[in-house]
């Protein structure tokens, strides 16, 4: 199927899955992956989607499977949608199932700190074994430019003390992209890298 306005894409390495967020269309899309005898990747099978009723644009996988994306929810009923941006997880079981809807806010201007909430406009995402990275694509001098938290579904003895989300830089008001090495954690401004 076509794609209407592609936004943002991951892969899960230890799954080969390949997810596609299409703000047009509200939903997550996931293709399987194979490998062609000539190296290549290609998809196969059918897309389905993984989160649907979602406007995401960025989205990550950590090495269990779980899908972490920027966006807000697409009410049905035809009520409000919320104008402010979120981090959700939809978890590997949930996506295993096919089961694409209910994905769990994690963080959000309500739950990162008052008075200035750290997941502002959250723009950029990644994630790893124990946090989440992001960008604030407005207002990061105030509440962050780059931004860790813990992915809060660690259990209690990691998440203990970290519940509100360390600022890693706030030189910058607008960061539109964001991605992490096992040391480093590099982002994308009107400046430059």
């Amino acid at each position: 199927g076509d794609l209407r306005s592609p936004a943002g894409v991951t892969v899960d390495s230890q799954s080969a899955r390949l997810f596609v967020a299409d703000p047009g269309t509200n939903v997550i899309w996931l293709y399987q992956l194979s490998v062609r005898p000539d190296g290549l990747l290609e998809t196969v099978g059918a897309r389905r989607a993984a989160v649907q009723g979602y406007n995401a644009s960025g989205v990550a996988t950590n090495a269990q499977g779980d899908l972490y994306f920027v966006g807000r929810a697409v009410p049905t009923d035809g009520s409000a949608t919320d104008p402010f941006t979120a981090i959700y997880r939809m978890d590997a079981t949930s996506i295993a199932r096919g089961d694409p809807l209910n994905p769990v806010e994690v963080y959000s201007r309500a739950n990162s700190g008052s008075p200035d909430a750290r997941a502002w406009s959250p723009s950029g995402l990644e994630v790893d074994s124990f946090f989440i990275y992001w960008g604030n694509s407005e207002a990061g001098t105030t509440h962050g430019s780059v931004v860790k938290g813990t992915r809060m579904n660690l259990g209690p003895a990691l998440q203990a003390g970290n519940q509100v989300p360390t600022i890693l830089d706030q030189a910058f008001d607008e960061v539109s992209g964001i991605t992490t090495t096992g040391t480093h954690v590099y982002f994308l401004t009107s400046d430059g890298v």
